[in-house]
């Protein structure tokens, strides 16, 4: 989803190829921008803003977001969880 929103965010001026410097520590502003996007292309930041899983981490919270959205609970475990969130082992 990252690169896909580079596509719609990125390449609008006739260029046809976005490379993003993979080796850099700095991420930049296009990078912050197809990651806020692509996160909020599967689960809307409102979604998130009222979402009890963003506090509790639980595996019953991360699903039942899940099928509110009507998507896998992957994308929401891997989607704007904080990165230090606990792993949500799912079966």
């Amino acid at each position: 989803m990252h690169e896909v929103a580079h596509i719609a965010l990125h390449l609008k001026d006739g260029s046809t190829i976005f490379f993003d410097d993979i080796d850099s520590t700095e991420k930049g502003t296009t990078g912050h921008e197809a990651d806020r996007t692509a996160a909020e292309a599967l689960i809307e930041k409102s979604a998130w803003s009222e979402a009890r899983v963003t506090i509790s981490q639980s595996e019953p919270d991360c699903i039942a977001l899940a099928q509110d959205l009507e998507i896998h609970p992957a994308i929401v475990a891997g989607g704007r969880m904080p990165r230090n969130a606990q792993l949500i082992e799912y079966q």
